[in-house]
């Protein structure tokens, strides 16, 4: 098991605030039908969604940062941006204007 995967056993971490989600977003997270698929898409799909919501609380409480976001994930960078990209997650959604 990976950081990312092992991240709903620490994603009540104070510093870790989830930004709220869009409509899509909140669509997107609603848990699959018991009977419709199999045990292994229904893990799979729930990996999918804590890794994609720990990473978006890491970059909201690191503006962005991916750098220290993958610090506070316990993984390296490239593991994060890989994943940032199959997620369609942008840092630049989390960094203040200045």
């Amino acid at each position: 098991m990976n950081t990312l995967e092992a991240a709903p056993m620490w994603m009540s971490v104070p510093d870790l605030v989830a930004p709220p989600l869009a409509d899509a977003q909140a669509e997107s997270r609603a848990p699959m039908r018991v009977g419709l698929f199999s045990l292994r898409q229904i893990v799979e799909s729930a990996v999918t969604r804590a890794e994609a919501e720990a990473i978006r609380r890491a970059l909201a409480s690191t503006l962005g940062n991916k750098s220290h976001a993958a610090r506070l994930l316990r993984t390296n960078y490239t593991t994060l941006h890989g994943k940032m990209k199959r997620y369609g997650i942008s840092a630049r959604e989390f960094q203040r204007s200045v």
